[in-house]
This record gives C-alpha cells, structure tokens and sequence, in this order.
C-alpha cells in the first residue's frame, strides 16, 4: 500500500512540475514583460524579456521593490499591495531601472 501511495505521490508531483514548465513556456513567448505570482503576492516567474531588461536572475527578481524609480516606488507598492488584497487587477505606468543604470 505504502509503494501505491508514494507512486500516485510522484505522478501528482511530475504532473505539477509538467504544468508549471508549460506556464512558464507560455508566458515566455509573449512578446512583453510579464510576470507571475502566487495569490499571496509572492513572486513565482519572470519572462525572459523582463530579466533582459533588468539584467537580472528570476532569484533575484524576487523582490523587485528596488528597481522601481524612487519616485513612483511608493504609489505602485501600494497598488500592488491593494491588488494582492482585493484580488482587483492592476495597470500602472512608473520607471523602472534598466540594465544599463538608466531609469526607463
């Protein structure tokens, strides 16, 4: 019974991981910066054009705060915050900080 239980285990586990590569696949192909995140807001996959852009690893996208122009930091945390409570999508223009050390 316990080599029944650990094989359906490895097959749910296998399954995920399938569905999680063909997310990423996906969301890779689109021509645009996009991300995904968890319900809770956390990070989960950047697309190759946004770790162009920033010159950075989707590991070290995980808190993206830090890329985001001093001046505009602020109100898109926030909409991000509200975002991520109400479940409401959001759409916000700001700079962010390019590879190259410019604000774009």
């Amino acid at each position: 019974m316990a080599f029944v239980e650990a094989k359906r285990r490895a097959e749910v586990k296998e399954r995920q991981a399938e569905d999680t590569f063909n997310t990423r696949l996906t969301v890779d192909s689109i021509p645009a910066m996009i991300d995904t995140m968890t319900a809770t807001g956390e990070t989960e996959f950047f697309n190759s054009r946004i770790t162009d852009f920033f010159g950075k690893t989707n590991e070290e996208m995980k808190d993206w705060s830090p890329l985001l122009h001093p001046n505009d930091k602020e109100r898109v945390v926030q909409a991000w915050m509200h975002s991520v409570k109400t479940g409401k999508p959001i759409d916000v223009e700001h700079r962010a900080l390019h590879r190259n050390g410019s604000y774009r």
